[in-house]
């Protein structure tokens, strides 16, 4: 699948959009927005939405292509949370040099 960015405000939001068709999806779309709670917490809400091509057979398709993609993106977003626990130092030297 390729994507576009269609907005970029770091470190706030990113949102891209799927270009072309890339089977099963005919269109795709995600965002992921970072709230901050306190100085040492935060948290990113990840939105997306997709629709499965052929139209026909998206009754069984998009339980499929949701299931298989939430499922990937869960086994993603856990292993960049590990990751910046395990750097946790880094990455606060990273955000303070980049103020």
């Amino acid at each position: 699948m390729q994507t576009e960015f269609i907005a970029y405000d770091r470190p706030r939001v990113a949102a891209a959009k799927m270009r072309g068709r890339a089977f099963p999806f005919a269109r795709w779309a995600a965002s992921m927005r970072h709230q901050p709670i306190d100085e040492s917490r935060s948290v990113m809400v990840y939105t997306y939405s997709f629709e499965t091509a052929p139209r026909p057979l998206r009754w069984v398709l998009d339980p499929v292509a949701k299931a298989a993609f939430d499922w990937q993106t869960r086994k993603r977003f856990a292993r960049m949370r590990r990751f910046l626990a395990a750097h946790a130092s880094e990455v606060r030297a990273w955000q303070e040099a980049s103020r």
